[in-house]
């Protein structure tokens, strides 16, 4: 299930110290995830926190919760704007993340995980990012070409001779025929039956 962040934020209410925050995270399922929008304000390697391990060699990124959500809205209760949060991203989107500029907003999912008292911050991991679903689609292309190139390049090998075979055939069949000589004519007819299985 995937949550708005501020939603999920607006439920902690007044009670906002660090066991409530931490209650919050711990009551959430592993698989849910949370939508949200950030301002960027700090890019940097790879830095620890529990839980984010797998994704070592990838970039933490510092930022600021930006919460649009109109105030006449019915889930609106709280402004979120301003919460700070801690994003670790893998390393297979380091270069996505190269791209973004200090105070660019970005639009992100991610699992929330922690609780950082000491810079009040939320750590999340993310689960996708701006062009990462086009990343993916890359590496699966990529992928696919890697497995079946041994059978496409052969067969479209095969599939390029046997138009020139065919044509060669024919022009050899054509002029057999018409210089009376039919040793050239069967050879062209045979090259256009073989030549033509082969395209098949």
């Amino acid at each position: 299930m995937s949550h708005e962040l501020p939603v999920l934020l607006d439920r902690l209410g007044s009670r906002k110290t660090v066991e409530d925050r931490l209650e919050l995270i711990r009551d959430m399922p592993d698989e849910d995830t949370c939508t949200f929008t950030f301002a960027v304000r700090e890019i940097r390697p790879w830095i620890w926190f529990a839980g984010n391990e797998k994704f070592r060699g990838g970039k933490t990124v510092f930022g600021e919760l930006v919460d649009k959500r109109p105030e006449d809205k019915m889930e609106y209760l709280h402004d979120q704007s301003g919460q700070q949060l801690q994003l670790a991203l893998p390393k297979r989107w380091n270069n996505l993340v190269s791209h973004w500029e200090k105070g660019e907003e970005i639009h992100c999912s991610g699992h929330l995980l922690g609780w950082d008292a000491t810079s009040e911050r939320y750590q999340l991991l993310a689960t996708e990012i701006p062009g990462s679903s086009e990343a993916h689609w890359l590496i699966l292309a990529w992928t696919l070409k890697i497995i079946f190139a041994p059978i496409w390049v052969p067969c479209w090998l095969a599939y390029k001779l046997a138009y020139v075979g065919i044509a060669l055939g024919l022009i050899m069949g054509v002029t057999g025929m018409a210089m009376d000589n039919v040793g050239l004519a069967e050879w062209g007819w045979m090259m256009c039956v073989v030549m033509g299985s082969l395209g098949l």
